[in-house]
């Protein structure tokens, strides 16, 4: 059974617009900065990965490094030997998302 992130985006999180009153981004931070992830039993997930979909489907949808949103890291991260993402990632919009061991299970 595949572990989702469930409710990790019902929590509050800084959002950021452009200066430029003609541009409409507005980007989330996913987390904190490279959070560490967890298996249920406290496991860090070395070598793991994050899939991020549209929302409660399974089309996958693209995050980025940065608010500007103009830096595409798509839609699937790869997790570092500490379980941490080499990148920032930002958000647009809601997601549902997917923790998957190194294994993919």
């Amino acid at each position: 059974m595949r572990p989702r992130l469930a409710g990790l985006l019902a929590r509050s999180y800084p959002t950021y617009t452009t200066s430029d009153p003609g541009e409409s981004i507005i980007a989330t931070r996913f987390l904190d900065q490279k959070p560490q992830f967890r298996d249920a039993l406290g496991n860090i997930v070395a070598g793991g990965s994050v899939k991020f979909y549209v929302n409660t489907t399974t089309t996958p949808k693209s995050v980025y490094g940065e608010p500007a949103l103009s830096t595409d890291n798509g839609s699937t991260l790869t997790l570092d030997s500490a379980g941490r993402t080499t990148v920032d990632v930002w958000l647009d919009g809601d997601y549902s998302v997917e923790l998957l061991d190194a294994n993919a299970a």
